[in-house]
């Protein structure tokens, strides 16, 4: 008999595990537990005890041979030092998105085709308060009112962050690199927390909550890949995970039972397990409940169903249990026998029976609740326990039926200080299934097979699945005669059993590496290091026809390197010697271990600096017979310090072209004595390149200018000889040629020379604009320049002295231009005439402000000339028979004053005089009157005239030169007024008098007053009662008009004591003959009529029937005859 526990590594485009994998177990707080198989011991650790503290949630990985690699609580990952991944710590606000309240939080599944590679599958704890909050931040009530604490009927509570991060997360992954951080691994930025869709976004309730709390993985059918499945609601959800990575695309069944969310968070708690052989699920049910947020205990179910590991299918829904709270779920090792926990109890199921659900045992019945049940790599099955949680429940032969499976409660105890608590760490369950192994799967090779099992067994056949003949070697090898998938089967035999296991592998070509060329990089700033992508420049030749697609490529630093695939360059590539011997390997991308190498020199090169060089401009000479032609010979060599500056030219070299795709190319390069093609402006490229390799090379350009000299001619220029000494000398403006010699070309200056040697070598330049002559004749030299060039030729200039004259004349003109300030604008040309009397009419005339300006000719006035000097100023007016100065005479500008008067006047003439007259002045201000002249509108043309009648005069005022202004005089009418109403408003609190009059004057008003208080206002207000007289004054002075006005009141008291006050009673106002028939009745305080008033009488004294009448209130009834009437009382003292 022989007993196999095999452990070996399989390499292909999936790595195959052994159930070292599952060795190290950390849970609950800091509990941890690591499996030996070899030795077959269990051993409590507490190296997780300052790490971990989870309720529930947990998952661990280890490497094949059974060393730990890292754990998580679904938000942290810890490195295989127990030290926090720095890219994986929540108190650090970078953890994952699972909760350590989740049943299952994490679940850590290796990358096919990546040794070094895991994903951390999470999944979220879907809280009712967050989804009450959703799509904002919980916590929140059922009303969606935020709250600070989560409320949790099983427990748990807490705040933002510590307890919930406030967002229902769903389920994520996240991508774990065990090359990072220096070998103990960090989680990758860019593959972080990666969400996957469980749930129909256009359902709102279901985004709220995203998923449940049920996570498991199985692997594929094709030994190379995995599926990993969730469930919510009534969904199965299987996502691929191959050497491609993660297929965010599920696949997706619907099937019984509906898990309602109307009871969720606690419906979504309970475990989802595989079986090892992959063919079945088990999903546990904790409640289902039908109020969010409430718990509804002994409502949960229990279920089993079928699984097709080649298409991710779930079917054939069994109910094993309901009524009950169903948590944790575990299956055999050979797949035959499902456990699961409700309350405190264990029940087990029997696969291979007729009726599963009638074979339901009670394998463990206590007063401790039992939770999660996990399989580990010896065989056994872990159950955690709440209230003991110093201690483990073991099933020890989960294979045997009933009391057979060996349940001891307690049975495993944790190290000191840990505890567990619900939760025990998931793993892929075909960890724990019996299965082939194969290494070596490159074609040509010897494949390696072997069996891990912890099942004894008697002999072992092979079939390697190629019609070769079979093999009964425990762990035999075999050579394939092509490449290929096929299918190898080991069947074991332990006395009358016989179990055959089965897998599918694949043998694959191994590519062939070509030897590439040495490569010779250039230098980019020339410190012997280059950034090299070795992939574009190499792969090519290392490929040499075979497929990029099926084949990768990568480079060492040592053929050790390359061989175990340690410590690939990332390109870009930077050298770390020059020159430097690198490695490649092409591998398979089915299977990176079927791979071929080689070696190639990389040697970088200093890649030269093309300095810029400064445009080169110079002007044109006569060595080719044109010095206007924009071409001349040039030495390039000039320009080769300025391309190489500081760099040597022993190992650079320096050529020029016609264009850049020659200096890149190399071709054509110009002679270094050249005569540009293209006049005046021609662009050279300058390529400066390695000695030793052509390829490390820069370039840059300038422009060859070549300015064109200017074209000159011999010219004559005469001048006037008018300083009084007739010698022949003078002062010249030399630059009167300049008109002639520049020829409206644009941007042409001239200098001045005595000599011909001083205009070549520019030295002694004159004063062009003011030269006095030595001899007459006499010869001096100009320089034409281009002035944005600087490129100049020279002419010679002949100057002539003349003596003669015109006449002088003057121009007078009136101050008449609106402004009187002494200055006109002259039209010089009127003087021409004068001036030129006599001479030819070829003769021409020019204007300036002084003697000199004249004889220099600077500064030429216009014909439109206003004087700068008021009143009086003498300009110089040069004549020039062709260019030639005749001579300079005077013209006297003079501008006479206008007479000084007041322009505009108005008057007023008072129609209620009429025929009266007004006298009307002509206006002058300066002089005697009679010192002008006088126009009138009316004919009349004495200094003042006399009107009686309104309306506009003129009179146009001239002195002794002719020069004059208009004065205007408007006579306005007034009169005085004539009243149209007056409005009196009396008998009130505050009586108002309103006058309305017409008349043509401007009009004030008074009351009462006739000399003064006059007011613009005609409305007088708070008038006293009585008689007043109104007045109206016109403000012309035209006159004032009055009229007598009564405004009505009546007194408040009566006191006929014979003081003089309030003696009697009367009615103000009223005693006028416009109210002779009013009415006054006067009543005691009954309504006793004492005495009707006569108007226009003196009053009531008080008395009736001649008594004097008692101290009170009397009332009065007055009836005006206008037809108005009041009523009031007064108060009679005695």
């Amino acid at each position: 008999m022989k007993y196999v526990a095999l452990f070996i590594f399989l390499i292909t485009s999936l790595s195959s595990f052994s159930q070292g994998e599952a060795s190290h177990w950390y849970f609950g707080n800091g509990a941890g537990l690591i499996f030996d198989t070899n030795t077959d011991t269990v051993s409590p650790t507490s190296a997780a005890s300052s790490t971990i503290n989870t309720n529930e949630g947990c998952s661990s990985i280890s490497d094949s041979n059974g060393n730990l690699l890292f754990y998580t609580d679904g938000r942290n990952v810890w490195d295989k030092n127990h030290q926090i991944m720095s890219n994986a710590n929540y108190n650090n606000g970078n953890g994952l998105l699972g909760d350590p309240s989740s049943t299952s939080s994490g679940l850590i599944i290796p990358r096919p085709g990546n040794p070094d590679n895991y994903y951390v599958f999470t999944v979220d704890e879907p809280h009712h308060n967050n989804a009450w909050a959703y799509p904002n931040q919980g916590p929140a009530d059922v009303n969606g009112n935020t709250i600070s604490q989560y409320d949790d009927p099983g427990g748990g509570g807490g705040s933002v962050p510590n307890g919930d991060d406030g967002f229902n997360n769903g389920l994520n992954y996240s991508l774990v690199d065990l090359t990072m951080n220096g070998g103990n691994g960090d989680v990758v930025s860019t593959e972080k927390n990666r969400p996957l869709l469980t749930y129909d976004p256009l359902d709102p309730e279901q985004a709220s909550f995203k998923c449940s709390e049920k996570i498991t993985a199985v692997e594929h059918n094709d030994g190379q890949s995995y599926w990993v499945l969730s469930h919510f609601m009534d969904v199965f959800y299987a996502f691929r995970v191959d050497a491609n990575g993660v297929n965010t695309t599920p696949v997706t069944t619907q099937i019984n039972p509906l898990i309602t969310l109307n009871g969720y968070r606690r419906n979504s708690i309970g475990y989802l397990k595989s079986s090892p052989d992959g063919t079945k699920l088990a999903i546990c049910h904790h409640e289902q409940g039908t109020t969010q947020g409430q718990s509804a205990n002994s409502t949960g179910s229990f279920w089993l169903y079928d699984f097709d590991d080649a298409t991710g299918i779930v079917s054939n829904p069994m109910n094993l249990g309901s009524n009950s709270g169903f948590y944790g779920a575990a299956f055999s090792t050979d797949s035959s026998k499902l456990y699961t926990s409700a309350g405190s109890s264990v029940y087990q199921f029997d696969l291979d029976a007729t009726d599963i659900s009638g074979s339901q045992q009670t394998v463990q019945q206590g007063g401790n609740s039992i939770f999660a049940l996990q399989l580990a790599p010896n065989g056994k099955i872990y159950g955690s326990v709440f209230s003991n949680s110093s201690f483990l429940d073991v099933i020890n032969n989960p294979d045997e039926l009933g009391a057979l499976c060996n349940y001891v409660a307690a049975g495993q105890a944790l190290a000191p200080g840990t505890q567990a608590r619900l939760g025990l760490p998931p793993f892929i369950q075909s960890f724990f299934l019996a299965k082939i192994e194969a290494d070596n799967l490159c074609f040509g090779s010897a494949t390696q097979f072997s069996i891990d099992s912890n099942e004894n067994f008697d002999s072992i056949q092979w079939d390697f699945g190629d019609s070769s003949a079979m093999n009964t070697i425990d762990s035999p090898t075999h050579v394939y005669a092509n490449t290929g998938i096929f299918t190898v089967s080991a069947t074991l035999t332990l006395g009358t059993e016989v179990n055959t296991f089965s897998k599918t592998i694949e043998i694959f070509e191994v590519p062939t590496a070509f030897s590439p060329n040495d490569v010779l990089e250039c230098d980019d700033d020339n410190d012997g290091v280059a950034a090299i992508n070795l992939n574009q420049t190499t792969d090519t030749e290392i490929l040499n026809g075979q497929l990029p697609l099926n084949y990768t490529i990568k480079y060492y630093e040592s053929q050790v390197n390359a061989d175990t695939d340690m410590g690939a360059l990332a390109m870009p590539y930077q050298n770390t010697s020059n020159p430097q011997t690198l490695f490649a390997r092409i591998e398979n991308n089915s299977n990176q271990e079927c791979f071929d190498t080689t070696s190639f020199l990389l040697t970088v090169f200093d890649t030269p600096t093309a300095n810029a060089v400064a445009n080169n401009e110079v002007c044109d000479d006569f060595v080719d017979g044109d010095g206007s032609n924009g071409q001349k010979i040039t030495n390039l060599q000039i320009f080769d310090m300025d391309v190489l500056g500081s760099q040597d030219p022993l190992k650079f070299r320096v050529s020029y072209y016609q264009s850049q795709t020659e200096a890149d190319t190399k071709t054509n390069p110009h002679p270094y004595l050249y005569y540009n093609v293209t006049p005046i402006t021609e662009e050279v490229f300058v390529r400066i390149e390695t000695i030793l390799n052509e390829n490390c090379f820069d370039t840059t350009s300038f422009n060859l200018v070549i300015n064109p000299l200017p074209e000159v001619m011999g010219l004559n220029l005469s001048q006037c000889d008018e300083d009084g000494i007739y010698d022949g000398l003078t002062i010249f403006n030399l630059t009167e040629i300049n008109t002639t010699l520049i020829n409206n070309v644009p941007d042409r200056v001239t200098k001045f020379y005595t000599s011909l040697t001083s205009a070549q070598n520019s030295t002694n330049e004159i004063d062009g604009t003011a030269f006095s002559n030595s001899s007459n004749p006499q010869n001096v030299y100009v320089q034409l320049i281009n002035s944005n060039t600087n490129c100049f030729d020279i002419a010679e200039l002949t100057l002539a002295v003349n003596v003669t004259t015109g006449t002088d004349t003057t121009l007078e003109s009136c101050d008449s231009d609106g402004t009187e300030d002494g200055l006109f604008n002259f039209t010089l040309t009127d003087a021409d005439a004068a001036v030129l009397a006599g001479l030819p009419v070829t003769y021409t005339l020019s204007y300036y402000e002084t003697y000199q300006e004249a004889l220099l000719e600077t500064n030429p006035l216009t014909a439109n000339y206003t004087n700068t000097t008021p009143y009086n100023q003498t300009l110089f007016a040069r004549i020039e028979n062709d260019n030639n100065c005749y001579g300079i005479n005077q013209v006297e500008l003079i501008v006479h004053e206008l007479p000084q008067i007041v322009i505009e006047e108005e008057r007023i003439y008072c129609l209620n005089t009429f025929p009266a007259i007004i006298t009307l002045e002509g206006g002058v201000l300066n002089g005697f009157p009679n010192s002008f002249f006088y126009d009138w509108s009316t004919g009349a043309t004495t200094p003042q005239i006399q009107v009686n009648s309104t309306g506009t005069y003129t009179v146009t005022v001239s002195d002794a030169n002719g020069c004059s202004k208009l004065r205007t005089i408007t006579v306005l009418p007034s009169n005085t007024a004539t009243f149209d109403s007056i409005e009196i408003v009396d008998a009130v609190e505050a009586n108002s008098v309103t006058i309305f009059v017409s008349g043509e004057g401007d009009y004030e008003y008074a009351l009462d007053t006739e000399f003064f208080g006059f007011q613009d206002s005609n409305t007088f207000i708070g008038v006293g009662p009585g008689f007043h007289t109104v007045y109206v004054r016109d403000k012309n002075d035209c006159g004032t008009v009055k009229k007598n006005i009564s405004v009505i009141g009546f007194p408040k008291f009566l006191t006929p004591n014979g003081d003089g006050y309030n003696d009697r009673w009367h009615v103000y106002g009223i005693n006028t003959p416009n109210q002779a028939n009013s009415k006054v009745y006067i009543f005691d305080r009954y309504g006793k009529l004492l005495i009707q008033l006569n108007p226009l009488g003196d009053g009531w004294d008080g008395t009736y029937n001649g008594a004097i009448m008692p101290t009170s209130d009397y009332w009065f009834y007055v009836k005006l005859e206008d037809g108005r009437f009041f009523k009031g009382h007064f108060t009679l003292k005695i």
